[in-house]
């Protein structure tokens, strides 16, 4: 097999290798990791039922937990071979900001029956006070409770602003990067300053993920090739295409578009 590439002064690297396959279980777990993570960044935007079998056939095979897929650890060991049951009463204490009431608190006492036909035993068992202990939940504690997920709020026109101030940013950033004219280091402010916005509406971030997927992905790659000295116009070809859909993806969100929330995943991450 042959091996070429580019290095950091821009002279060209070939070498022939024999392949040879590695005893390390390690390089096949990270390969997978990696391959999976690009099929969840393709599941994110397309839905695909093709990337979706690949992500569940992959984590099977390697082992690697996803968002499709659990793994469950079963015991046969049996500990309890008498099947019997037990009753472990646990005090704990009362949860943070709640208050109770006073309650009676009763000892059940057991009572020798009379020989013969008398009363069988019975218990006497402490009785709750008239008026039921209420416990009373702390109003902000409630208030939270019963608010909407963060992910069904709509964007407020300032976070829009924001996000947009921010992609355009970007856009330029990469524009003239991509004409030998820009920096790594302003790319780099620029694609930490999108992400930082993004991460301050969740109703847009969970709306782009095309956009969040080129941000950790293929921006990472051309800033590093920039401050490596080995970037070319072939890279930044190679990402255009990416970059159109995920600006044309946010530009729909931010100019009002009905792109559906995010799931839990998509919340979550």
């Amino acid at each position: 097999m042959r091996v070429t590439g580019r290095r950091a002064d821009g002279s060209r690297f070939e070498q022939d290798v024999e392949p040879r396959e590695a005893p390390l279980a390690a390089i096949d777990h990270l390969w997978a990791r990696a391959r999976i993570a690009d099929l969840e960044d393709e599941f994110r935007a397309s839905h695909s039922d093709a990337a979706r079998r690949q992500i569940v056939e992959l984590s099977i095979r390697h082992t690697v937990l996803t968002r499709l897929t659990a793994f469950v650890v079963v015991d046969d060991q049996v500990v309890n071979v008498q099947r019997t049951r037990r009753t472990v009463v646990q005090p704990v204490e009362m949860p943070a900001e709640w208050q109770m009431g006073p309650m009676a608190s009763g000892v059940g006492k057991w009572f020798n029956a009379p020989t013969g036909g008398g009363p069988q035993p019975t218990r006497a068992m402490g009785r709750m006070p008239a008026v039921k202990a209420q416990a009373s939940v702390p109003l902000r504690l409630m208030e939270q409770l019963t608010r909407r997920p963060a992910v069904d709020d709509p964007a407020t026109p300032a976070e829009r602003e924001q996000v947009t101030r921010a992609l355009e940013g970007f856009l330029r950033a990469f524009t003239e990067c991509r004409d030998g004219g820009g920096s790594p280091d302003a790319l780099e402010r620029a694609r930490r300053e999108l992400l930082r916005a993004l991460g301050e509406t969740l109703a847009i971030a969970t709306a782009v993920p095309r956009l969040q997927a080129f941000l950790r992905g293929a921006a990472v790659e051309m800033v590093t090739a920039l401050a490596a000295g080995a970037a070319s116009p072939a890279l930044f070809a190679r990402h255009a295409r990416a970059l159109q859909q995920a600006r044309d993806e946010a530009r729909a969100v931010l100019g009002g578009g009905s792109a559906p929330a995010g799931s839990f995943w998509e919340s979550s991450i």
